[in-house]
């Protein structure tokens, strides 16, 4: 039988409370579990050792009473000057318990790092899976980017679905891209963030092998569906919970 965070046994409630007193309500329930798993699931992704819904509020109950959930390290190292870590530690925990145990099952730490210093200016780079359970979110430079030459189409796609606005000079030769708002943040915790935490759940799901486990191209299409279906669920829930 299911329970909502509605109909949770007073002594859940109650340790909540007392180790959350402002917190959200519903906060620390089953349900970032079962996002988790509707989302793998509509993906293709068949979670076994989680699909018994018992067993996962058994586990929650079970973390509820002991204490805080323990979540993956999280280093930021501090940003050069003109640059910036757009998502923080904060946003990522908050990403992560929204999303339950099983987005972050087997991952090690988040390291929030300088860009390499072999990257140039003109080359996009925003973060990457260090196989096993590490995951590297570069600093990025503060907005608007001036680079020489063009964006790939796929790229710019990308960018342009995430909220950015990209200008290209009129000889081609120079390109603009501007992020208003927060869309900057958004994008590197979803399309880049969850987008390494689906590379990750591919891998620990396939027999935690350091090996890639799937075709480059068939590992790059399943990781943008999930960072595209896990920016869904945060956002509406966001705006509707």
């Amino acid at each position: 039988m299911s329970r909502s965070k509605h109909t949770r046994p007073p002594q859940i409630i109650a340790a909540e409370r007392i180790r959350h007193p402002s917190g959200k309500r519903g906060k620390g329930d089953p349900s970032g579990e079962q996002r988790m798993l509707s989302v793998l699931k509509e993906l293709g992704i068949e979670i076994s050792e989680y699909a018994e819904r018992e067993s996962i509020q058994q586990a929650t109950i079970s973390a509820t009473i002991a204490g805080a959930i323990s979540l993956p390290k999280i280093s930021v190292q501090r940003p050069r000057k003109g640059f910036s870590h757009p998502t923080g530690r904060a946003l990522l925990k908050r990403a992560l318990l929204h999303f339950g145990e099983l987005s972050w099952y087997g991952v090690r730490e988040i390291s929030l790092i300088h860009n390499p210093d072999s990257v140039g200016q003109n080359k996009l780079i925003f973060g990457r899976l260090s196989v096993p359970g590490k995951i590297l979110l570069y600093e990025q430079p503060h907005p608007p980017w001036l680079l020489g030459g063009l964006v790939r189409g796929d790229q710019r796609q990308l960018l342009e679905s995430a909220g950015a606005t990209v200008e290209i000079s009129s000889d081609g030769a120079r390109c603009k891209i501007d992020w208003p708002e927060d869309t900057l943040s958004n994008f590197m915790l979803f399309e880049v963030f969850m987008h390494e935490i689906g590379h990750h759940i591919i891998q620990q799901f396939k027999g935690k092998r350091q090996a890639q486990v799937l075709r480059r191209k068939d590992h790059e299409v399943l990781a943008l569906a999930f960072a595209r279906r896990c920016r869904q669920s945060f956002l509406y829930e966001d705006r509707h919970g």
